[in-house]
């Protein structure tokens, strides 16, 4: 059981690989647009869906190196990938809304919305706080 998931991640696409989209779409997407998402499965065997958007819990692994971090995420990992160019990954903690389940699985599907590569590079878990969940209302 975990009270929160980390996940170290980074998305990609390449502008053949958007070609054709309308110029209007931000106005359908202005949350930010669909890269994939987790879905994240429980002991009790229920599921909950994760969703990822971009510029909200994953950003692009190529933005220029200054680039901002996405809103959602805690942290920005600028790295250099083996051509010196810029190689980012951002780190988006999710908070479990079922912290007392153990969790089986997580999985990451695309969507089928967009033609993005999501990559995963890491995918801890934060344990539930025992003391403090026990205070009550004190």
């Amino acid at each position: 059981a975990y009270a929160s998931l980390i996940f170290l991640h980074t998305m990609h696409y390449t502008d053949e690989m958007v070609k054709g989209l309308p110029g209007q779409m931000y106005r359908q997407w202005q949350c930010g647009f669909p890269a994939g998402m987790y879905v994240v499965k429980y002991a009790d065997g229920s599921s909950i869906t994760v969703p990822l958007r971009i510029d909200r819990n994953i950003g692009l692994n190529d933005d220029v190196p200054n680039a901002m971090n996405p809103s959602d995420c805690r942290y920005l990992l600028k790295l250099k990938n083996i051509n010196g160019a810029p190689f980012n990954l951002h780190q988006y903690e999710w908070v479990n809304p079922k912290p007392d389940v153990a969790i089986t699985s997580v999985t990451m599907l695309h969507d089928n919305i967009f033609d993005f590569n999501v990559f995963l590079f890491a995918l801890s878990g934060r344990s539930v706080n025992v003391a403090a969940s026990s205070l009550g209302d004190h």
